[in-house]
């Protein structure tokens, strides 16, 4: 993990740095030259009042990124909310069809607390409406775990069978000790949450009639079971592709798969405050008065050399007035996790195919014995004339000679396996037309060159890996 931390001394300055941090993250990532996004993020337990998040596109990925076709927006699951429409049953009440009343129209959602004894029941519709290419229609709608979640920061969402989790655990303990004093369980509670398009004469039903139809009532057969309903009524849909945006409004929403590879943080004050780390801003520079006759300005004039004995220290006052708490902020790539998710998103049935940036060499060289002389010519002229490459040299060519005392085609299997951006050979289209094999895996192309043109063309394929 490369982390950056990042003070100073107002949120104006600070909120700069951020997005100097956030402008160079995207360069960085930009490098790669394959898909990736920066979304708004939910700062979750770190705190903070903004973040973002660096994610390259892949089906692979373990998390869901939505984003605008039409404005640009971008955001992580966890912070947005769907702007579908009505549900099936709402349109129909307007349109005097009051028979897609009932349960059959609404779909539950269970989530058990850490603890195990709290579920929390999310009812939502079946179907909402949408709309797209100026039609209205419905789809299928799914619960938002995230805003339950936010709701019940206790949730264990990684439980994929959570009535069996719940039942499992209070099958092992005795419910004639529950609610006793010598008892550490609590008592098993379950919270109703109902989505803002239930209307109310179906949610007076539900919570009149719970032994009917609760799967817990089921379980316990007893009054060990309380069962309270939220006062919220917050929009419980998971957003689906086509919604509308929250942005701009336009049913060009789309939820691709994605691995997170870097975060950035505003922390403000959020560890500052509790820890006094807080510091002395230093005093503006004087303005010129009338006693500054020799024209110089204040910057002009030399400065007494600081040491650690006239820099103002942290909550000390100094002459510039009180002391006030760091802004913070807190940044990260996940290096060793980039690697994994390049191979993963670059790999083919051959092997790797890394980018430029990461390769190993740029370009691998393989010739038959015959062509190893004109194979030390493409290599010196890929090198710029066989000199030494520079750290600045943005023109020259990392490259490497496949010596090895292996066949043509077993050299040409192990490129492909390590995943070279360009491969040059030197085998039978040479021998037939005097031209090298010029190849890029990843781009689909192949073409021939002479030798006097393969260094300008090898350098066209590099500019798009």
């Amino acid at each position: 993990m490369k982390d950056l931390y990042t003070f100073d001394s107002t949120p104006e300055d600070a909120l700069q740095t951020y997005e100097r941090v956030r402008r160079t993250y995207d360069a960085f990532f930009s490098k790669f030259n394959i898909p990736f996004v920066t979304a708004e993020a939910d700062s979750g337990g770190i705190g903070g009042d903004l973040s973002h998040e660096y994610h390259f596109i892949t089906p692979n990925g373990e998390d869901t990124i939505i984003s605008c076709g039409s404005c640009g927006y971008v955001t992580n699951e966890e912070l947005a909310r769907s702007l579908a429409g009505a549900s099936i049953w709402e349109i129909r009440q307007k349109n005097n069809r009051p028979d897609a009343a009932g349960h059959e129209a609404y779909r539950s959602w269970l989530g058990v607390s850490n603890d195990r004894s709290l579920v929390v029941e999310a009812v939502f519709p079946k179907d909402v409406e949408v709309k797209r290419n100026q039609d209205l229609g419905f789809r299928d709608a799914e619960a938002n775990p995230y805003i339950l979640k936010s709701m019940f920061p206790d949730l264990d969402l990684r439980i994929e069978r959570p009535m069996r989790t719940f039942t499992d655990y209070w099958t092992s303990i005795s419910l004639d000790t529950v609610g006793s004093t010598t008892a550490q369980p609590t008592l098993p509670h379950l919270v109703q949450v109902f989505d803002y398009r239930i209307p109310q004469s179906f949610i007076n039903d539900r919570l009149s009639s719970q032994k009917n139809w609760s799967p817990l009532y089921k379980f316990f057969k007893t009054a060990s079971l309380t069962i309270t309903s939220s006062h919220a009524s917050p929009d419980l849909v998971r957003i689906g592709n086509h919604d509308p945006c929250p942005k701009c409004a336009k049913p060009s929403l789309r939820l691709q798969r994605a691995i997170e590879l870097g975060h950035t943080f505003y922390l403000g004050t959020r560890y500052s405050t509790p820890l006094h780390a807080s510091i002395t801003p230093k005093p503006a520079p004087k303005p010129l008065t009338e006693d500054d006759d020799d024209g110089s300005t204040n910057t002009d004039r030399p400065r007494a050399p600081e040491t650690t004995n006239n820099i103002p220290q942290p909550g000390s006052g100094g002459s510039s007035g009180s002391s006030v708490p760091l802004q913070m902020g807190c940044h990260g790539i996940g290096i060793s996790r980039m690697i994994a998710a390049l191979a993963d998103a670059l790999s083919d049935s051959k092997g790797l195919s890394w980018p430029r940036v990461v390769a190993p060499f740029e370009v691998v060289i393989i010739a038959n014995k015959e062509y190893e002389r004109e194979a030390t010519q493409v290599y010196d002229s890929l090198r710029r004339g066989g000199g030494e490459r520079k750290a600045d040299d943005d023109d020259a060519i990392d490259v490497v000679l496949d010596d090895r005392d292996k066949t043509f085609a077993w050299k040409l299997k192990d490129a492909d396996l390590i995943g070279y951006p360009v491969v040059v050979l030197l085998g039978s289209t040479f021998r037939e037309q005097g031209k090298c094999e010029v190849a890029a895996r990843r781009l689909g192309r192949r073409d021939t060159f002479r030798l006097e043109d393969v260094r300008r063309n090898v350098s066209r394929l590099l500019a798009e890996l």
